[in-house]
């Protein structure tokens, strides 16, 4: 027999940057709106290319017509400089907002200013208070970056977040790490949404896991997030596009190639709401040069894709 494993739910820290970061705020509203959200690991070292002559391919991909999300979270980006270059990139659009820690990889989160309002915005560990882990132990894949937004027309409020759990797949240790995460991530989030009201969340980024990898009957990070009240983005999706193709392990040289069952994804982006919301597309964003199926414009921008959804949120 399968042994699953059990977890402790952990009331994870959060620490507030706004003045108006209230759980009493919540008047109800109503309205709709559209929100198109991507989350991207950018390959913030330079082990495998350098960064300088990729920055600007960051942001051809970011700005591609079928592409250009509402909001943005970032991978691999906890280097202040890489930070500085982000933010000039996307400064005459987006807003931003950084985890402000030393070493946590998920350390950006940007939103199109127009549109939205930051309301509240900081950090969770998700390890705290696990007596398996140390304090210091995974600090740069312990905590879940998060903001809450509200959107400008209609007033109505949301809640990111941002995560990049620890890699080597192949490891059962990092396997139940992973696991260990999201099981406290998941009713952590749940939690403050429905301390606001109920309001949708959003948690996505690089997990590091394929969705049906097991480990000595440890199910994989996707998976967990899923046995914890979200939905993963395409399998909802009224339209899928490259949803076979990896997002991780990206061809620097500039080739992508399909792959069966659209199961070798390790960047994802979950969502749960008891409102009505729908998910019109989702997409593994990839630069394809003049409509080929295998050859990426180069310089490649990353060694994973983009993975993208466009939701249609309905408040009553």
């Amino acid at each position: 027999m399968k042994r699953l494993y059990k977890y402790i739910m952990i009331l994870s820290t959060a620490v507030g940057v706004c003045a108006c970061d209230s759980d009493n705020e919540n008047a109800k509203k109503t309205g709709a709106f559209d929100i198109s959200i991507t989350s991207f690991n950018v390959l913030g070292v330079e082990s495998k290319a350098g960064w300088a002559p990729r920055v600007k391919a960051i942001g051809d991909i970011i700005n591609r017509e079928d592409h250009s999300p509402d909001i943005l979270c970032l991978q691999e980006c906890a280097d202040t400089a890489r930070q500085s270059d982000l933010r000039r990139l996307f400064r005459d659009r987006y807003d931003s907002h950084s985890i402000g820690l030393t070493d946590a990889s998920p350390a950006l989160i940007f939103w199109d200013r127009n549109k939205f309002v930051r309301t509240d915005a900081g950090y969770s560990d998700m390890l705290l208070g696990d007596t398996g882990y140390g304090m210091s132990d995974y600090t740069v894949s312990r905590y879940a970056h998060y903001v809450r937004l509200m959107e400008k027309s209609t007033g109505c409020e949301f809640l990111v977040y941002n995560i990049h759990l620890k890699t080597n797949s192949g490891n059962i240790s990092y396997q139940k790490l992973r696991y260990d995460c999201i099981t406290a991530l998941c009713p952590a989030a749940i939690d403050r949404a429905d301390r606001l009201g109920g309001i949708p969340v959003f948690i996505m980024g690089d997990f590091n896991n394929y969705i049906d990898t097991e480990e000595e009957g440890c199910i994989s990070a996707p998976a967990a997030c899923i046995a914890g009240g979200f939905t993963e983005s395409s399998s909802a999706a009224q339209e899928c596009i490259n949803l076979n193709y990896k997002t991780s392990g990206v061809d620097m040289s500039g080739k992508a190639t399909p792959r069966p069952d659209g199961n070798y994804r390790i960047d994802y982006i979950f969502y749960r709401y008891s409102g009505l919301v729908s998910v019109s597309r989702y997409q593994t964003v990839i630069d394809f040069i003049n409509g080929s199926a295998e050859d990426i414009s180069t310089p490649v921008a990353s060694d994973h894709h983009p993975v993208n959804a466009t939701f249609h949120i309905e408040y009553r």
